[in-house]
C-alpha cells in the first residue's frame, strides 16, 4: 500500500489525525522507530486540510522538482512546503526553493510553509522582503494547537488558511499566528 493510501485509510477524521500526529511527533525523531516521519508529516498535513473541506493534491514527484502538495482555497492554489525536524527550525533555503517553484506557476499561485518545529528569525526576516508577498507560514506551536483544537467535524484548518490568507492580502502579515486567530473568533 502506498503511503498516501495508508494515510487516507488511517486518518478518516481529526481524531485519527491527532493520533497520527502525536505518534509522529513522539516517535518521528528516531529514524529507527519512524524512518518516514517527514514524508508522513507531509501527507498528514495535506490530509487534515482535505478533512476541513478543502480541495487538495497530494505530494507530486517530478523529474525536476518535488512538491509537498497543493491546497486550493476558493480556487487559489497554495503550493505546500512541509518540513519536520527534531530541533532545527527551517532557514531560508526551503523558502527560496518554494519561491522558485512558484515562479513556474501562474502568478496567482501562493505558497504555504508548514514547519515543525518552526521557522528561524533569519527566515522570517527574509520573508519580510519577498516580492510579491505570497507565502504564508504555519509553524511549530500553531500546528500543535490546531490539531489539538480541531474536532471531528471542524473546519479549523480551512478557517485558519483562509484567515492567514486574508491577513496577508489585507494587512501584509505573512506570519499571522493561530493564537491571534483563536482570539479573533472568540
Amino acid at each position: 500500500m502506498e503511503l498516501k493510501d495508508k494515510i487516507i485509510s488511517d486518518v478518516v477524521n481529526f481524531r485519527d489525525g491527532k493520533k497520527k500526529y502525536n505518534k509522529i511527533s513522539k516517535d518521528g525523531y528516531s529514524s529507527k522507530i519512524y524512518p518516514n516521519a517527514g514524508v508522513e508529516f507531509e501527507y498528514l498535513m495535506i490530509r487534515l486540510f482535505e478533512l476541513s473541506g478543502l480541495n487538495i493534491c497530494y505530494p507530486i514527484q517530478q523529474k525536476t522538482e518535488q512538491i509537498d502538495g497543493v491546497i486550493y482555497l476558493n480556487q487559489i492554489p497554495f503550493i505546500v512546503e512541509s518540513k519536520f525536524y527534531k530541533k532545527d527550525k527551517i532557514d531560508i533555503e526551503p523558502i527560496a526553493k518554494l519561491m522558485i517553484r512558484m515562479q513556474a506557476r501562474p502568478s496567482y499561485t501562493m505558497g504555504l510553509i508548514i514547519a515543525k518545529p518552526g521557522v528561524t528569525t533569519a527566515a522570517i526576516e527574509y520573508m519580510k522582503f519577498l516580492q510579491p508577498k505570497n507565502v504564508i507560514v504555519f509553524q511549530g506551536d500553531e500546528i500543535d494547537t490546531a490539531i489539538n483544537t480541531a474536532t471531528v467535524k471542524n473546519k479549523l484548518f480551512y478557517a485558519l488558511l483562509e484567515t492567514k490568507a486574508r491577513a496577508l492580502i489585507e494587512r501584509g502579515i505573512f506570519d499571522y499566528h493561530l493564537n491571534a486567530f483563536l482570539e479573533d473568533i472568540k
